[in-house]
């Protein structure tokens, strides 16, 4: 190969210009290069020379045995002494390599020993955290001249790697690398830009870049870009990290920081959290699947391309001026995403949501706007069908943002709806409603939260509607009247809360099985009512902290009742379960007058919370299937 006719300073001088892991990897590769990489050429200096010759089969006389930590100054002199009588006249390069040792190990390595000659360390780590590992590494760059080409730290643990922090002398950039690390969190950045973390840590796969100076500001306001170290992302368009899959920031504050202009080929999950940023634009990452922002503050999301994207979820809180530490709004402007593979889309915050379009969601099955009025955040009233292009939305949730449905629209696939008022204090507050021009004709099931049923033309719109409705929540919703959802023939479940109604008298719902009924401090009344199907009613305050009202209940025809509990409030009438040949549960909780008549179905009786003595005609023979049964506490 004409190697051999090269003087021999000349062949020393060509293997001086490669690292000593090239040379051992020339030795395995081109056999008929072995006659010239001798031990005169390339020695392995190592903590253990067994496992040396496992790992790279060389003849014995390419190792050296280096003892370095050993606490006893007399033996680490020893060791040294030996090094140099060994290596007296060497004149090639030494691989070092510690194999299989803990982080201590490099503290007693004697560097300067080896500055005559080039060469290369390889440190092989098993501790997952190392606490001041690149101080060390600086160290020893610091110490060993310039002959010391590469120091290579590989992790053979099985735990994320976690480093301190990156290096911030520009010698050590050029020296320092990580390798075999596919996992790793990273708490100090040191000003470095992500090409350069990668340029470190080449194989990384997962990314944890955490802010080691987060502390109780949770949101700082108007920071500068060294109020906290994390790395600025390159100016370059489209930098491209083609390993990385994972990337996780928290606890990152600086508003003016914008992550953008990016391609990474193979990300699958990218997460914000705790952070205050100012914007996300123009990514590219064709296999992300996770797109999540959480807890944090955001002002501009725009242009990206994710098109194997299944989640999409924002959480946005109030921003924190650092000065007075009070919780403010700002506007969040969210446009030009796209994504042929979306299903899942929320945004929740307390921004001002100035500006949502331009979405293009085509396989969007479920999406969820919440806007909340606390800090005074609010959806802002331009924004109009963001979801316009969704033609397989399933299920659409809509809380403090009503105003989306302000357009003459058929929304023929959404089969479950969730619209609620401003959802800050979301049991006392109320939205006054923008005109509803959007219909659901296919709705079948349908919730609704502090809305004023009786103000605006919701309950035309959507509730009175024809549609497939066979389940719907009703929860403070002032101006409601039950006669506005007995259209509905295929109604299986109805759940009401508000402070009061009006009497149920004279009512049918023929499909209807599931029956709740939530009030305060008022008197409820159901008379004369059918419910043929119905298996299951509960008449109940809803919550703990209201006062109880009365339950009039009477003549009323139910059938096929399984379930029957009137708890919390008085029922002033007489009560017997005569009426009721199928029923298997009852729990009453204030009533003056009850029979209980033999029955083969009843098993569970609960009368625990009545304080007056009731005479009840109880006979246990006549009770077969009684399984539970706690009795009146007067």
């Amino acid at each position: 190969m004409g190697f051999e006719i090269l003087p021999f300073e000349v062949q020393v001088s060509i293997f001086k210009q490669l690292l000593p892991s090239e040379l051992v990897k020339l030795w395995h590769d081109v056999p008929e290069m072995k006659q010239f990489i001798t031990p005169g050429i390339l020695r392995i200096v190592t903590t253990s020379v067994n496992e040396m010759k496992l790992k790279y089969d060389f003849p014995n006389e390419f190792y050296f045995q280096y003892e370095c930590n050993s606490d006893s100054e007399e033996h680490k002199n020893l060791a040294h002494l030996e090094f140099q009588h060994n290596f007296k006249g060497f004149y090639g390069s030494i691989l070092i390599e510690f194999f299989r040792e803990r982080s201590s190990t490099a503290h007693g390595l004697n560097v300067e020993l080896f500055k005559p000659y080039i060469f290369e360390i390889i440190w092989n780590c098993e501790d997952h955290l190392y606490h001041d590992g690149v101080a060390t590494f600086e160290d020893i760059i610091e110490k060993a001249g310039n002959n010391l080409k590469l120091i290579t730290v590989k992790y053979t643990g099985y735990d994320d790697f976690i480093i301190d922090k990156l290096p911030d002398s520009i010698l050590t950039q050029e020296i320092l690398q990580y390798s075999d690390i596919g996992k790793v969190a990273i708490q100090n950045f040191n000003g470095h830009i992500l090409s350069e973390m990668f340029t470190l840590i080449p194989d990384l796969e997962r990314l944890n870049m955490e802010s080691a100076s987060y502390g109780d500001n949770i949101l700082g306001d108007d920071l500068n870009i060294n109020d906290f170290i994390f790395p600025e992302i390159d100016v370059h368009p489209l930098a491209s990290f083609n390993r990385l899959k994972e990337i996780e920031i928290g606890n990152y504050l600086n508003n003016r920081y914008e992550l953008s202009n990016l391609y990474f080929p193979n990300l699958q999950k990218f997460t914000l959290k705790h952070c205050s940023i100012h914007s996300i634009e123009n990514l590219k990452a064709p296999k992300l699947k996770i797109f999540e922002i959480q807890w944090s503050a955001i002002f501009i999301i725009s242009c990206l391309e994710l098109h194997s994207l299944d989640v999409l979820s924002i959480h946005l809180i109030a921003r924190k001026q650092s000065t007075t530490g009070d919780s403010h709004s700002y506007e969040f402007i969210m446009e030009y995403i796209k994504s042929k593979s979306l299903k899942d889309f929320n945004l929740t915050g307390s921004a001002i949501i100035g500006i949502v379009q331009n979405l293009y969601f085509p396989a969007l099955e479920s999406a969820s706007i919440i806007s909340s009025s606390k800090y005074e955040g609010y959806f802002g009233t331009d924004n109009v069908e963001p979801f316009i292009n969704c033609d397989n939305l399933e299920y659409l949730r809509l809380s403090g943002c009503t105003n989306i449905l302000k357009l003459p629209r058929e929304y023929q696939s959404v089969k479950t709806l969730y619209l609620s008022g401003t959802y800050y204090n979301d049991d006392k507050s109320s939205e006054a409603f923008t005109p509803v021009r959007t219909s659901f004709p296919n709705l079948e099931n349908l919730k609704m939260k502090n809305l004023e049923l009786d103000e605006h033309d919701i309950t035309e719109q959507i509730l009175t509607q024809p549609s497939k409705l066979n389940k719907l929540e009703l929860k403070n919703c002032p101006g409601f009247k039950i006669d506005q959802i007995l259209h509905h023939e295929n109604l299986k479940s109805l759940l009401i809360q508000n402070y009061s109604f009006e009497p149920f008298q004279n009512i049918t719902i023929p499909s209807l099985i599931e029956f709740e009924i939530h009030f305060t401090e008022s008197e409820f009344i159901m008379e004369n009512c059918t419910f043929e199907k119905l298996e299951y009613l509960a008449i109940n305050l809803g919550s703990k902290f209201s006062d109880p009202g009365t339950i009039k209940f009477v003549e009323n025809l139910l059938p096929k009742l399984e379930i029957l509990k009137l708890e919390d409030h008085k029922v002033t009438n007489h009560i017997s379960t005569k009426s009721y040949p199928l029923l298997e549960q009852l729990a009453i909780d204030h009533i003056d007058s009850l029979e209980i008549v033999p029955s083969d179905s009843l098993n569970t009786l609960d009368l625990s919370k009545n304080h007056l003595k009731m005479d009840l005609d109880f006979n246990e023979d006549d009770f077969p299937n009684l399984e539970y049964y706690d009795e009146p506490q007067g």
